[in-house]
């Protein structure tokens, strides 16, 4: 997929009518989520035993695409990220080649929830990663600056792409109730 596709598909186009296709924004960021836990896990040699949580990414990203009505279903958007973290979990480190694939799990509640709903899943989100963070984390008397650091920027991530994607998918459909 070339920048350019990237570009036609996430283009807000006043005059015409090509809205924001938030689900094609998910399908990129899933599988590459998905690919690279794939590598992640390739390197350090247990991909034989990692695959059955390998294939979590691919096959609901396969099951979102194939059934539209999952996608706006409020179970599978609590089920989702419950999902990636209970991943992070199972592979039992920090840090974790699921984390970007649970990432991706909160582009579709961010993208279709009101602002203020959306403030409490980033904060719902930032807090849930921090206790997984805790259960799958070094002991805390042994934390380094370093590993402080990454726990610290990993826990406010899914706080940052929440409200920023909330606050983008706001603007727009402001824009679509408010044209010039």
């Amino acid at each position: 997929m070339s920048w350019e596709a990237v570009w036609c598909v996430l283009r807000v186009d006043h005059a015409g009518a090509r809205p924001v296709d938030w689900f094609a924004l998910y399908l990129a960021a899933r599988l590459f989520a998905s690919l690279l836990a794939l590598a992640i896990v390739s390197f350090d040699g247990s991909v034989l035993t990692a695959w059955p949580l390998l294939l979590y990414g691919p096959l609901t990203t396969a099951a979102l695409a194939a059934f539209p009505r999952l996608r706006h279903a409020a179970g599978v958007r609590l089920i989702d990220p419950a999902a990636g973290l209970a991943l992070i979990v199972i592979a039992g480190h920090e840090p974790s080649p699921y984390y970007l694939l649970w990432l991706t799990t909160l582009i579709l509640p961010a993208t279709s929830l009101p602002t203020l709903d959306a403030l409490w899943l980033a904060l719902a989100a930032a807090v849930d990663f921090l206790l997984c963070a805790i259960l799958t984390g070094p002991d805390p008397r042994a934390l380094s600056p370093a590993s402080s650091a990454t726990v610290t920027v990993c826990a406010v991530l899914p706080f940052a792409l929440v409200t920023l994607l909330a606050h983008g998918a706001g603007s727009l459909r402001e824009d679509d109730d408010h044209p010039d």
